[in-house]
């Protein structure tokens, strides 16, 4: 019997086939989870900036006396919610606007940017919905992301009664 001194050339060739075929399942397994993982950054993005923009108006609207109409822009897009808020026994102004795709609230003191860098506010508007001595607003939002080839958005609405408002009359 002949010792083996190595590998015969067929045996290499399933060799390199067979580590091919596992390289070639890695990366299309490592391409997808990138993609997913984009995704679910999207995803989060959009969430927390949307979810932060209507909690913070539905704050500043609750607890506001009234809608500061020399400042708001209703039924338009993009529009602007000012809100008057009695804070220790002064009524201060707040306001919520769109520049750039970014929404902005503004106290009197600062302009303050609520949405994420990697966002765009792409519609925002504002709908005065007071009907006698209720004072009311309802929101509609699209948030959105681009990253290269991935895009995505998401509505966020909210209505909201401005209860400082019956302590007023």
């Amino acid at each position: 019997m002949r010792a083996s001194k190595g590998t015969t050339l067929l045996e290499a060739l399933v060799y390199i086939g067979l580590l091919g075929g596992l390289f070639t399942v890695i990366v299309s397994v490592l391409i997808s989870s990138s993609t997913v993982l984009q995704e679910i950054h999207a995803m989060r993005a959009i969430n927390q900036s949307g979810l932060l923009v209507v909690e913070r108006i539905g704050e500043a609207v609750r607890s506001g006396t009234e809608l500061d109409t020399a400042t708001s822009t209703f039924g338009v897009d993009p529009s602007i919610l000012g809100v008057i808020e009695n804070r220790d026994g002064n009524a201060t102004s707040t306001v919520f606007y769109v520049v750039n795709g970014a929404m902005y609230l503004y106290d009197e003191t600062d302009s303050i940017r609520l949405t994420d860098d990697a966002v765009t506010v792409d519609s925002f508007v504002v709908e005065n919905i007071s009907i006698g001595s209720t004072t009311a607003v309802k929101i509609d939002m699209t948030i959105g992301y681009m990253n290269g080839s991935s895009t995505r958005s998401e509505n966020f609405y909210g209505t909201f009664n401005a209860r400082g408002a019956y302590d007023e009359r």
